[in-house]
Order: C-alpha cells, then sequence, then structure tokens
C-alpha cells in the first residue's frame, strides 16, 4: 500500500498519520511487524492467522463497525470475511495490493507441472491459496491437471497451513507437511526439513 501511496505521489506522512487513527487489525505477526516498523500499533492480532481467525477476533471484541478496508490476499474475494463484515453493518472498501506474476510467467509453470509428471520432483511447496489455484488453473489447461492427484501422491507435497491444505484437498491432492501452529515461511521450511530428513 506504501508503493501505491508513493507512486501516486501522495503525501507518506499523511497516510501514516491516518493509519494511526484507525482501528488497525492483523491477521498474524508478519503485518504487525510491518506496521511496527512505520510505529503503528496493532490494536488486535488474531490467535490463528487466518480468516477464521479474523472473525473470531471481531466476534469478539466491541468495535465501532462504520466504514472498514479490508487488504485482500491476492484477488480472492474472501466472501466468508466480506459477509461477516456486512452482517455486522460495515461498510466495506476492498483492496488487491499483491502483485503477482502475469501470463509472461506461464511457461515456466508449464515446465514445472511438467517434471512433476515426468517424476523429477522429489517435493513441492505451496505458500498461499493464490498460488495452488494458478497451479492447478494451468495444469487444466495443458491437460495434466487430471495426472496430478496420483502422481503428487508418491512425492512431498508441503503447505503453509491449513487455508493451503484444504485448496490442495479441493484438487484431490493431500499435503504431506504443514507446519504445527505457527504458518509461516520459517515454520514451513523447518518441517519440511524435517520430514525429508527422515525418508
Amino acid at each position: 500500500m506504501l508503493h501505491f501511496v508513493e507512486a501516486g505521489g501522495l503525501p507518506r506522512d499523511e497516510f501514516v498519520s491516518a493509519l494511526e487513527q484507525t482501528i488497525i487489525v492483523a491477521r498474524g505477526p508478519k503485518p504487525g511487524r510491518a506496521l511496527r516498523s512505520l510505529k503503528l500499533a496493532v490494536d488486535h492480532q488474531t490467535r490463528i492467522p487466518t480468516t477464521a481467525g479474523i472473525i473470531e477476533l471481531l466476534s469478539a471484541i466491541t468495535w465501532p463497525g462504520g466504514r472498514v478496508c479490508v487488504q485482500l490476499y491476492g484477488d480472492d474475494p474472501n466472501q466468508p470475511l466480506m459477509d461477516f463484515l456486512d452482517q455486522r453493518g460495515a461498510s466495506v472498501d476492498a483492496v488487491a495490493p499483491y502483485r503477482y506474476a502475469d501470463n509472461a510467467s506461464t511457461d515456466r509453470v508449464v515446465e514445472f507441472i511438467r517434471q512433476i509428471v515426468d517424476r523429477k520432483i522429489d517435493a513441492v511447496v505451496f505458500t498461499s491459496k493464490a498460488q495452488v489455484k494458478r497451479f492447478f488453473a494451468v495444469a487444466k489447461n495443458t491437460n495434466m491437471a487430471d495426472l496430478l492427484p496420483e502422481i503428487m501422491s508418491s512425492i512431498t507435497v508441503a503447505s503453509v497451513g491449513p487455508v493451503v491444505v484444504d485448496e490442495l484437498r479441493q484438487h484431490g491432492v493431500q499435503s504431506d507437511v504443514m507446519p504445527h501452529e505457527r504458518f509461516f515461511m520459517k515454520p514451513l521450511v523447518t518441517a519440511l526439513c524435517q520430514a525429508l530428513s527422515h525418508e
């Protein structure tokens, strides 16, 4: 969001000052750290860094409703959260500031999927729901999606958290590795290294 503020020629200090006047809810420690680097305090941080965690948190606190800005993860509209906020009488503005690879990188995704199909890959790591959706959309467009569930059952599949595990399950793929409590990159890498060291 700061990138867009600066790219649009808006005063950075005014943006940060405006954020100070709002109630800030963080989905987990990572956004909390980014906010603290701007000397902004997080008013509420979820116990579990998921949409369900945000809903649980907001259900347990008294808040004024009004206008709510939701920073989306990728282009997922996050309908459960939107529905919850609507039920609480909030006016919601959603922004999608994350930048993902464009179609120019599709050839690289196709090549990666082909290597999986050719059984040249020992482990696959997924770090977001959007990543899983893109992976299987490309696989479907290249007629390889039906091959993946069986082939991926013979390699190690790692997921950063339960949201990614659920998305993989919808595509018929079982996740073998997931961090136990903290659903971030470092715990994911640690869990994957432990799993591979026992093979």
